[in-house]
């Protein structure tokens, strides 16, 4: 008879999330996550189709937290808080994956372009509940989300957009 074991999927991640913290991408296996879960390899592909699904997976988690944050700092009504909420967000998020994107460069050229999409549209739906123009709300999510990838100054940036507002 098979074992049943709780909520696998979130194991999984969990398990992931851990070794990719400890040991790095490159060092991380689905065999190693599986044995640790101690499930076999066969049925870690029940749940995800590859390491870098299981990867997405903790990250995406992660990701809707922040979201999650930004968008109860939204509720604030001030265009002010929502911004620093959505450049500390994007601060946060990067600097937790710091490694993981930096490791996982040398296997992918560049974020696909259809992510990076999503993701500025994805603030700018928060954004847009503050500036109502879709345009300066989609223009304001590309600027705090280049920007703060580039390491740029939060106080430089805010002055920029402000001005455009």
């Amino acid at each position: 008879m098979p074992k049943i074991i709780d909520n696998l999927s979130q194991k999984l991640k969990d398990e992931a999330r851990k070794q990719v913290k400890e040991f790095g991408y490159s060092a991380v296996s689905i065999r190693s996550i599986a044995k640790a879960c101690g499930i076999g390899t066969g049925t870690f592909y029940n749940y995800y189709k590859s390491k870098e699904a299981l990867i997405f997976g903790f990250m995406y988690e992660d990701w809707s937290e922040t979201l999650k944050e930004i968008d109860e700092a939204g509720k604030s009504g001030s265009i002010d808080i929502i911004l620093k909420a959505v450049w500390d967000g994007l601060i946060s998020f990067a600097g937790k994956y710091a490694e993981l994107f930096s490791s996982v460069s040398e296997y992918i050229d560049a974020v696909p372009k259809k992510y990076h999409i999503y993701l500025r549209n994805q603030l700018a739906d928060i954004i847009a509940l503050h500036v109502f123009d879709k345009f300066k709300s989609e223009f304001i999510a590309e600027a705090l989300l280049v920007w703060s990838g580039e390491g740029k100054n939060y106080d430089e940036v805010y002055s920029l957009i402000k001005k455009i507002i």
